[in-house]
Formats: structure tokens, C-alpha cells, sequence
């Protein structure tokens, strides 16, 4: 959909316009079954009143709002039961949206009756005016920013709204996972759509207008603001827990993703708080992947042995209870809830074919196994989902000795070890999933993205968290097919010039050539040369498979995956080919735990170090975590690492050597396992758990009382980014959001 038509760009990412009927049938709340919408517009018609055209165009002025729309048609009297909703103007609007704050309220809102005050707690439909010409950015900007409003609540679950610009009006709706928005339509001659539309909200119930009925605002014991959530397990056993603190809300902010919160509970037990805290998570998963939960579980019971089990609960969280969200009402089925695919559904839609039943159609609840990729209409979908930890830990980012960070970081390596040995792999290792306990001991959480090595109902998507993601994982692809050897220099006579040592380098790499990087100039070395060369290739490879099928070469015979030595030749071997059947597997979650290893050296600073050589540690920090040719050199060329170290204080780099010395043994593991692929299982590189965790015990050892953890403050030149950037964030996956938003320290899939 690239027209103007189908897409309308916002700050929170492309925002789907699907035909107006499809909004009307299959986005909106069902109307009242009372309610006869062509009855209602022959009243309208006889008794409704109507602003005339001419008087509603010569309003002018810029704060203002237009007339209610609900005045323009009134939507009283059809002698049914009193409205849910009515609708209130905003005595104070604020027509800049970077001027408004969180006390700032939209142009129109619809409350219940009963609401004295609007407040952003019960505010159910969101309306934005503007008078001006249809299409205007600062009307979307401002309704875009309501609606991220709106999801501040961890009740809201979706949000309606409606956006009029003089007598343009477009009607709005968002949930975990997308924006969808109609084609402008004149309200003035429209009548049936924008009756539709307030009528099927004025009356719709509470859970339809986007409110999580399984959570109520209730009062602690110190008369502060606090939430009570109620979670279902799937044997339909029913807990309760009350908020004490929310303790993670990095992403909630975002409209489009997870939302994952983190609070601090106590579960109620008879209307009273009990005296044991713990941990409950609430996020909006993908359909397509397995359970936290469910996954712990399994893990659990792949061995029964106590030594096992004694092993499996030092290292992992404790579950007390977990569940989808089930939304209960009195005139529907109880349903599972769960995001619908507005993509899929349109363009079926348009062509004639039959939707799936909404939820409360669908008898309660479907299992797990059914929404994994069985119906292809479910795909990109998330559902609501809460489980309840009995642990409360604290993240290994606020630990300041480096020798607890290492120590912490030993001890997840045999939490990895036992997670593999049970044949499951992890997938997104990273800085936020290694908690500390009350005990100070590492455990490993966060199984989200967890999966047995076998199972391939669930696929392996790019997951990872940047800078820890692995870089085979970040492109899907086989960095280590042929042996590491160091590059050859292009020539060894020192009086050829910059420009012909690349044109040497370039003929041999099998380059276009073409001038030099600007700014270049006797310091051009190979080292330059190699990074140029390497991004020149991958632009090659880009545009060979962005290519029409007619213009693309056949495909080797009789598997595209076998390197043969034509391929080898024609590609450098700088960047190999992405292989078809790439997997993921235990090598890739232990060479995120070195790259965690490897940020805590880089963010550590000596306490003598001078301006520049913090900048100068900062951009080789920058450009080994965060440069994807850097990034995958480090781990499979022998020296990258090790040169990146020099710009560490001398305290530092007698640590980081000995890493370098681990990471040797890695990248030999991966060379093996990639040479023969069949022998990539789950006990694939057995050998590194020990040396890992003796490695780190050793780094530990030698930072203790020597080394503490601080921040490079000093920003980076260019466009580098600051380590500290990475801290807060958590794991989300490529439709979290735009791939503008795939920033700097964010856990991503690339």
C-alpha cells in the first residue's frame, strides 16, 4: 500500500485506511439491537437539527473548535435506554501539539453521564478539531498524541477517536497492533456514517470501547492510587493481586507494541492484602509464539531428578499463576483478548471473501496450540496475557561493581547451560533479562521468545536485543562458513597513493571502483578499505534480491544453500550469502552473553582518563556494538576485539583480554558447527558453559575493588550513539513498531 489513499504516515507509525464499510462492520462496536439506523435517519430528517453549510464554513479563528457533531445530528430520543456516553467540548483546548502535557485534554471527548470531570482515567472517545482544509498534519499530530494519552491507562486495551478538519471528517482506531483509520467523508451530507459512529459507541459496552474489564482502579492502605488485576489461569482457577509499585514500564509508552508493564503486588484474599509480595507482568504478546509460562513449565519437567529441579529453581523465576486475559460479559461468550489483523481482514474484505467470527463468537478459550500460525488470519496478532513471579529481583544494570556484574553474569551461563540441556534455546539474552535475586544470585528471565530447538511450529524471526543481538541472528545468516584468516594488505609498497591502494584492494575484491569516502586521505589504510569494500557488497546483494524475477540469475542447483565454488568466488568473503535454512541456536545466546560482557567493559571508565580518550573509548565502543561489520568481526576475526580494547583504560583492558581469549574459543565453535550443519543441535558448543563461566569468574576476580561501572557521558561524534541509551529498554519484536523507531539501544528484531 504505498498510495496516499491506503496510508496515512504518524508519529507512532503507518496508519491503515481500510474502506468505510469495513470500519462501520468489523471495527466498530455491533449497534445497539435496538437501534434501527434507517429509522433514526428518517427522524433526523424530520426533527433533527442542522447547521447550514454556509454558517458552519465562516467560522474562522484558530483555537477554537467546531460545532459538536453530536449537536449537528441529535442523538436523543429513539426510546431506547439511556446512552453509555455523551458528549463534552473542551472549554480550553490547546490547537499545538507540542505544547500540550499530560494535563491537557482533546478537543472533544465522550464520558459517561455520571462523570462530573474528564480526565484522561475516563475519557472513552477521542475527538480532535481543526479549521482548515482535510488532511492536516497538526490534526493527525494531535490526535496521535491523545491516543498515546489515552494509553497511559493500563486499563485501556484499544481506543476509538475521530478527526474533523472543517467538514472532513475521518474516524480513528488503535490498538497493540495497528492504527487503522477511514476515508474522509463530509459529516454534513453523510449522515448515516456519522450516526453510525456515535451511535455505536454511545451504547456500546465498556469492554467494546477499549476498557480491560479485568482490571479496577481500587484505594491502598496509605489512600493512594492503585490498580486491582485479576488473572485466569487456564484451569479457570481465578487469583487476584493488587499494585503496590509499577517497577518496568519502558515501552508502555509506545502505542504500537508490547506495553509491557512490571508492578510490585500482594494477592487479596478475601477483600485482604496478603503479607508476601510478588511480581506480576502484564504484555500484549505475539499470537504466533509460546508462553512465558507454558515455557517455564515445560523446562521444568524435562527432569525430574532433584538435583535438576534444585538447579531450575535457583536460576529461574518462580511461577504462582498465568493466563491470557479472558474479557467476560453478560451478553457474550467469554473470549480470549486478543488484537484482530485489520491488514488481512481489509483486503479480504474488498475482494469478497468471508471474515473470521469476532472473539465473543468463538467459544472460550482457544488453546495455545490453536493460534500458533494454523489460521494465517491470527498472524501479527497479540494477545493480552499476565503471569505472576514469586520472586522479586532487580536488574543487573543498577549493579555498579564490576566483579558482581561478572560474577552475575557466571552465573547465567549455567542457567543457559540448563535451558539448552532441556533442548530449548533462549532468543533474546540480554542486559534487562538477567535479574539479580534477594540473595544477590543471577536468574534468567524473560522467556517470551523461548522455544524447543525442534519445534517448528514457531519461527525463528530476527529476535535480539541491539547491541547484544548475535550478528549471524541480526541478518539471518551464516557469518562463519569459510575459516577466519586475517585480510591480506593490498600492497606492501608504502609509496603507492590512497587512491591506488583501494583501486588494488578493489580489483581483487571484485569491486566497482569508485571515488574514495569523503574526508579520506593519507590515513585511508586497509582497515579503511575492508570496511568500504564490505558495505559496497552488501548494497550489491541488496539490489541483486531487490531485483524482478525475470532480471535475477537462476538459482545454483539443486539447493540454494550449497556454497559452491562459483559462489564462493563471484561473492566476497567479506559477506556470505544468507543461508535459507538459517536457525538459531545455543551459540547465539552465549555470544549475547559476551557482547553483555563486553558493554559493561566499554562502559567502564578509569578514574585518570582525560576528555579525549573517553570520546576516543566511546567511538570504539560505539562502532564495535553498534556497526553490524564491526560487530560481526569482533566475534569471528581474531584482533578486531582485541584492538577495540586498546582504548580502554590499562585496568580495564587486562580484563577485557581475558575475555578476548573466550571469545577465541567461540568463534573456533562456530566455524565447526557452521562447517557441518547437521551437527547443530542443542548441545552444540558443550564445551564453552565451563570456560564461559570460568572466564568471567576470572574477570571478577580481577575487577574486584579495581573496577566500577559508570556511563560514558560524553557523546559521541557523528551519529554514535551513548551507551547508556541501551538501559530501561525491553525485548519487542519487528511490529512493535515503524522501522524508523529501530533507534539506538532499543531491544529490537532487525
Amino acid at each position: 500500500m504505498a498510495g496516499s489513499e491506503d496510508v496515512i504516515w504518524t508519529s507512532i507509525g503507518p496508519a491503515l485506511v481500510v474502506p468505510t464499510e469495513y470500519f462501520l462492520q468489523h471495527v466498530l462496536p455491533p449497534l445497539h439491537p435496538d437501534i434501527d439506523l434507517d429509522k433514526v435517519l428518517a427522524r433526523l430528517r424530520r426533527h433533527g437539527e442542522e447547521t447550514s453549510q454556509d454558517h458552519y464554513q465562516s467560522r474562522s479563528g484558530g483555537g477554537g473548535s467546531p460545532e459538536d457533531p453530536a449537536k449537528l445530528k441529535t442523538l436523543r430520543g429513539w426510546g431506547i435506554a439511556p446512552s453509555q456516553l455523551h458528549m463534552l467540548q473542551n472549554p480550553r483546548p490547546e490547537p499545538d501539539p507540542d505544547r500540550r502535557h499530560g494535563d491537557t485534554l482533546p478537543d472533544a471527548y465522550m464520558v459517561k453521564p455520571s462523570e462530573a470531570n474528564a480526565h484522561w482515567g475516563n475519557i472513552s472517545v477521542i475527538g480532535e478539531h481543526e479549521k482548515c482544509d482535510s488532511n492536516n498534519r497538526e490534526n493527525v499530530a494531535k490526535l496521535v498524541w491523545s491516543i498515546s494519552q489515552a494509553f497511559d491507562d493500563p486499563r485501556r486495551r484499544f481506543v476509538f477517536g475521530y478527526s474533523i478538519e472543517n467538514m472532513a471528517m475521518r474516524l480513528w482506531f488503535c490498538d497493540r497492533t495497528q492504527l487503522v483509520a477511514s476515508p474522509i467523508f463530509n459529516f454534513i451530507t453523510d449522515h448515516r456514517v456519522m450516526s453510525h459512529f456515535f451511535l455505536s459507541l454511545s451504547y456500546a459496552e465498556p469492554h467494546h470501547l477499549g476498557w480491560d474489564l479485568s482490571v479496577r482502579v481500587a484505594e491502598g492502605l496509605d489512600r493512594s492510587l492503585c490498580y486491582e488485576f485479576t488473572v485466569e489461569s487456564e484451569d479457570g482457577s481465578i487469583s487476584t493481586f493488587r499494585s503496590l509499585e509499577q517497577i518496568a514500564r519502558s515501552r508502555s509508552k509506545h502505542v504500537i507494541g508490547k506495553n509491557t508493564r512490571v508492578w510490585k503486588a500482594v494477592r487479596i484474599v478475601n477483600d485482604v492484602p496478603a503479607d508476601d509480595i510478588v511480581v506480576l507482568k502484564d504484555a500484549w504478546v505475539n499470537v504466533e509464539l509460546g508462553r512465558e509460562g507454558a515455557a517455564l513449565d515445560q523446562i521444568q519437567q524435562y527432569d525430574n531428578s532433584e538435583e535438576f529441579q534444585e538447579r531450575f529453581s535457583t536460576n529461574f523465576l518462580t511461577v504462582l499463576c498465568h493466563g491470557e486475559v479472558v474479557m467476560h460479559s453478560k451478553r457474550e461468550r467469554p473470549h480470549c483478548d486478543r488484537t484482530r489483523d485489520h491488514t488481512r481482514n481489509a483486503e479480504a474484505f474488498k475482494t469478497g471473501k468471508p471474515l473470521p467470527d469476532p472473539d465473543y463468537l468463538v467459544s472460550r478459550p482457544l488453546p495455545v496450540q490453536r493460534l500458533r500460525l494454523r489460521d494465517p488470519i491470527l498472524s501479527g496478532c497479540k494477545v493480552h496475557y499476565r503471569i505472576v513471579f514469586k520472586e522479586y529481583c532487580t536488574s543487573l544494570r543498577l549493579s555498579t561493581p564490576c566483579s558482581r556484574v561478572f560474577t552475575a553474569l557466571a552465573q547465567a551461563t549455567e542457567a543457559l547451560k540448563l535451558l539448552h540441556e532441556a533442548g530449548w534455546i533462549h532468543r533474546d539474552v540480554s542486559l534487562n533479562n538477567i535479574m539479580l535475586d534477594a540473595t544477590g544470585h543471577a536468574r534468567l528471565v524473560d522467556l517470551e521468545y523461548a522455544k524447543r530447538m525442534d519445534d517448528e511450529s514457531i519461527p525463528d524471526m530476527k529476535l535480539g536485543t541491539e547491541p547484544f543481538i548475535s550478528a549471524e541472528v541480526a541478518k539471518q545468516a551464516y557469518y562463519c562458513i569459510m575459516p577466519p584468516s586475517p585480510p591480506s594488505r593490498v600492497s606492501s609498497d608504502a609509496d603507492l597513493s590512497p587512491r591506488s591502494r583501494f583501486i588494488r584492494f578493489a580489483e581483487k575484491a571484485n569491486l566497482p571502483i569508485s571515488p574514495l569516502p569523503s574526508g579520506s586521505d593519507s590515513s585511508f589504510d586497509e582497515e579503511h578499505m575492508i570496511a568500504f569494500a564490505a558495505r559496497k557488497r552488501q548494497k550489491q546483494l541488496l539490489m541483486r534480491e531487490n531485483e524482478l524475477p525475470a532480471q535475477r540469475p537462476k538459482p545454483p542447483s539443486p539447493s540454494r544453500d550449497v556454497e559452491t565454488p562459483t559462489a564462493k568466488r563471484s561473492i566476497s568473503p567479506l559477506v556470505v550469502r544468507v543461508a535459507r535454512n538459517f536457525r538459531y541456536n545455543p551459540l547465539h545466546d552465549l555470544e549475547s552473553l559476551f557482547w553483555i560482557a563486553a558493554y559493561f567493559l566499554f562502559k567502564t571508565t578509569g578514574a585518570d582518563m582525560g576528555v579525549d580518550e573517553i570520546e576516543r573509548q566511546q567511538e570504539a565502543a560505539s562502532a564495535l556494538l553498534y556497526d553490524h561489520y564491526q560487530h560481526s568481526d569482533a566475534i569471528r576475526l581474531d584482533g578486531v576485539f582485541e584492538q577495540a580494547l586498546y582504548s580502554l583504560d590499562s585496568d580495564v583492558q587486562k580484563v577485557g583480554l581475558v575475555l578476548e581469549e573466550w571469545r577465541a574459543q567461540l568463534a573456533t565453535a562456530f566455524y565447526a558447527a557452521e562447517k557441518d550443519r547437521s551437527s547443530i543441535t542443542s548441545s552444540v558448543g558443550a564445551e564453552l558453559y565451563e570456560t564461559l563461566a570460568k572466564t568471567l569468574r576470572e574477570m571478577a576476580k580481577l575487577s574486584d575493588g579495581v573496577l566500577h561501572t559508570a556511563f560514558v557521558r560524553n557523546a559521541p561524534a557523528g551519529n554514535k550513539r551513548p551507551l547508556e541509551e541501551v538501559d530501561g529498554e525491553e525485548s519487542t519484536d519487528v511490529s512493535d513498531r515503524p522501522a524508523k523507531k529501530a533507534r539506538q539501544g532499543i531491544p529490537m528484531i532487525l
